[in-house]
This record gives structure tokens, C-alpha cells and sequence, in this order.
């Protein structure tokens, strides 16, 4: 019942009824909690701007205070996780031989333009 569902719905409900709501539940209530995490990473942002506009802080902090604060995240908590799980496991043998070749490329072209003037 805590869930949104009165007592007449739960008991004329097939238990497979009952799973699809509180599957449907679960779901806006991550949803709501993405939302969530944007505005507060909306607000984050604007704290973050209006504390490092401010002319007390800059006039207190040395240069050496200011360089260590941190940087504030490209994006909020929750789509920073999906980034994560998204992005492809590479070993760092795989990730070596990339570079390699990524600068094998680039010294080819360089080699290239140079004679062949470009």
C-alpha cells in the first residue's frame, strides 16, 4: 500500500499485476533520483561559480590555495556511473599497442607532408 496502490487494486491484482507495479515503481523512482542528482549538480555549479567570482575568496586564498581546489565534476554522480559501466575494458597491453600505432600514424604523416609539402 505504501506504494501507491490501494487495497482493492492489491487484492483484485494477479501476483505478476503486482510485480510489473512495483517494477514500474523502482523505475521512476531511479528516474527521480537522476533528476535529483542533475539539480543538484545544476546547483552545484552555480555555488561553484558564485563562491569562485567571489572577492573575499580570491582576496584571502593564495595562488598556491587557489591551484588545489578541486575541479568540480564534467557531470553529474549518476551519469558519470553509466559512463563508466559503458565504457570498454581495455588491458593495458591493448591500450600500449593503440598508442603505438596512433604514433606510428602521426609520424607517417608528417613524413608525408614534409615531402610532399603539405
Amino acid at each position: 500500500m505504501s506504494y501507491g496502490m490501494t487495497k482493492d487494486e492489491f487484492w483484485k491484482s494477479t501476483p505478476r499485476d503486482i510485480a510489473y507495479f512495483l517494477k514500474s515503481v523502482k523505475m521512476r523512482e531511479k528516474r527521480k533520483a537522476k533528476e535529483l542528482d542533475v539539480l543538484a549538480y545544476s546547483i552545484g555549479n552555480y555555488v561553484c561559480a558564485s563562491l569562485s567570482s567571489s572577492v573575499v575568496l580570491v582576496g584571502l586564498a593564495d595562488k598556491k590555495a587557489i591551484n588545489n581546489i578541486p575541479k568540480y565534476p564534467k557531470l553529474p554522480l549518476s551519469l558519470m556511473k553509466e559512463a563508466e559501466k559503458s565504457k570498454p575494458k581495455i588491458s593495458a597491453e591493448e591500450e600500449q599497442r593503440a598508442k603505438n600505432l596512433y604514433t606510428m600514424f602521426n609520424l607517417n604523416m608528417r613524413l608525408f607532408h614534409k615531402k610532399h609539402g603539405g
